[in-house]
């Protein structure tokens, strides 16, 4: 009867597990159909993207916001941001059209038209400020998304950064060329929870 009961709650725990490969998808779908709304008719994904990457937006003001704040949904966002940082380390996704560079913190395709990688990480014996911000209208050199991870604090930059990763995730999905394993999942399901986040208010 242990036995039974053991398969029961194995088979049972299977069942719960949530695969975010069609939520995040479904995600991006919904942020494409936004980009599209916000271009001029006939730009391509990638033109969309660099708009998107480039120009003020009602995305970026979200984004800053859950960067800056104090309240819990900010704190649950920037330990979100952290925990992708420590899986983007344990995977090897590659940037599409872009051979020998791996999608991390500190390899960020910053500037697709003119490709430029970086990192937004700030190491431990650069940090000069912390969280809160005294003045909204004045951006700290660090922000601090854990008390192992920090990173620079020009909102504009990381965001950037970010949503160069989205994109790059799905390109990898798109293809196929992202093994189905744990530490992949994990990523898409913290890109997956930040964006959504970032993306509450739209629609």
């Amino acid at each position: 009867m242990a036995q039974s009961d053991n398969k029961n709650i194995r088979v049972w725990k299977e069942r719960a597990a949530i695969d975010y490969v069609p939520p995040f998808m479904n995600l991006w779908l919904c942020l494409n159909a936004w980009m599209n709304n916000e271009s001029k008719e006939g730009l391509v994904e990638r033109d969309k993207l660099n708009k998107l990457k480039k120009d003020p937006s009602q995305l970026l003001d979200r984004f800053q916001g859950l960067m800056r704040a104090e309240d819990i949904q900010a704190t649950l966002f920037r330990s979100y941001f952290a925990e992708l940082h420590r899986a983007l380390i344990n995977t090897h996704i590659p940037y599409h059209k872009f051979p020998g560079k791996i999608v991390r913190f500190d390899c960020c395709l910053i500037d697709q038209t003119n490709p430029h990688f970086e990192s937004i990480l700030v190491p431990q014996e650069e940090i000069t400020g912390d969280l809160p911000f005294e003045n909204s209208e004045i951006e700290q050199e660090v922000i601090k998304l854990d008390d192992d991870v920090w990173v620079e604090g020009n909102t504009e930059h990381l965001f950037k950064a970010y949503i160069e990763i989205v994109y790059q995730v799905r390109c990898n999905l798109f293809h196929g060329d992202l093994v189905p394993d744990i530490e992949n999942h994990r990523v898409i399901r913290l890109l997956y929870l930040t964006l959504f986040m970032i993306m509450e208010d739209i629609g």
